[in-house]
C-alpha cells in the first residue's frame, strides 16, 4: 500500500497515527495478505481520520484550558495591581506610601518629621483612594517630588476650603473629622 501526502502535517499524521497502532500490524498484513490491499487502505484511512480528529480536539482543549489559565492569571495580576496607600516608618521618618498590591511594590512615598504631619496629610489623602490609580500612572511618566507638590498643594486648598464652609477642627490638624465633601 503507497499513499502520497500534499502536507508534511498529513504524513505526520498517518505516522503518528500508525505509531500508536503497532500492535494492529500482524492483524492488518495477514488481511491485507487474504483479502487485499484495497480492504487496509480503507482501514488505515480510518485510523489516520479518527487519530486527527482526536487531535483536534485535544488542541482546542488545550487552547481553551491556556486561555482560561490566560484569563486568570490576568485578574491576579489585576488584584495584585491594585493601589492602595500605607502608613510606614522610612528612616526613622513617618511616611504615608502609595503600594501595588504585591510584594514591595511601593512606588511613592511621602515622608514627615513628626506623626501628627503625617496624620495631617492622611485626614485628606485618605478620602482619595479613588485617584491612587491616577497617582501610579502619575509616577510612570512624572516625578516623585512633582506629585508630592501637587498632593499638598491640593491637600492645602481642601483645608482652606472646609475652613471657610466651618466643617474644619482647626488646630494641626483641620481636616481630622472631615468626610470628604468640599
Amino acid at each position: 500500500m503507497e499513499r502520497g501526502y500534499t502536507h508534511s502535517s498529513s504524513a505526520r499524521d498517518a505516522y503518528e497515527a500508525l505509531s500508536h497502532q503497532q500492535d494492529s500490524f500482524t492483524y492488518w498484513s495477514v488481511g491485507a495478505t487474504a483479502i487485499g490491499t484495497a480492504w487496509l487502505t480503507s482501514i488505515v484511512s480510518a485510523v489516520v481520520s479518527e487519530y486527527a480528529i482526536e487531535r483536534g480536539h485535544a488542541q482546542a482543549n488545550a487552547d481553551r484550558e491556556a486561555e482560561e489559565a490566560g484569563l486568570l492569571a490576568e485578574q491576579e495580576l489585576a488584584a495584585t495591581a491594585e493601589v492602595a496607600a500605607h502608613y510606614r516608618m522610612l528612616k526613622k521618618r513617618f511616611a504615608v506610601t502609595l503600594e501595588y498590591g504585591t510584594d514591595d511594590g511601593r512606588f511613592w512615598s511621602i515622608a514627615f518629621d513628626e506623626a501628627w504631619e503625617r496624620d495631617r496629610f492622611w485626614d485628606w489623602f485618605s478620602w482619595q483612594t479613588e485617584r491612587f490609580q491616577e497617582f501610579a500612572d502619575h509616577m510612570k511618566d512624572g516625578d516623585r517630588l512633582d506629585l508630592e507638590r501637587k498632593l499638598l498643594k491640593e491637600m492645602i486648598v481642601t483645608e482652606q476650603a472646609v475652613k471657610k464652609q466651618g466643617p474644619g477642627a482647626g488646630g494641626r490638624r483641620p481636616l481630622r473629622f472631615w468626610r470628604g465633601e468640599v
